[in-house]
């Protein structure tokens, strides 16, 4: 199927899926297997800090 260029969106409506941004402080030093970075949703154990659901109350 060939794709017209109507069907595609255009160079200004294109928007990047995400961003990441490294302090030059932060070394990493630990990283998840690919599986649990996965259901985690970032690589770093660091940064894997779960919902709780109370505005971080337990």
């Amino acid at each position: 199927m060939d794709m017209t260029s109507a069907a595609r969106p255009r160079p200004e409506e294109r928007k990047p899926l995400a961003m990441v941004f490294i302090t030059p402080q932060q070394q990493i030093v630990n990283t998840l297997a690919p599986i649990e970075a996965l259901r985690a949703g970032t690589l770093f154990p660091e940064l894997n800090k779960p919902f709780m659901g109370k505005r971080g109350e337990r």
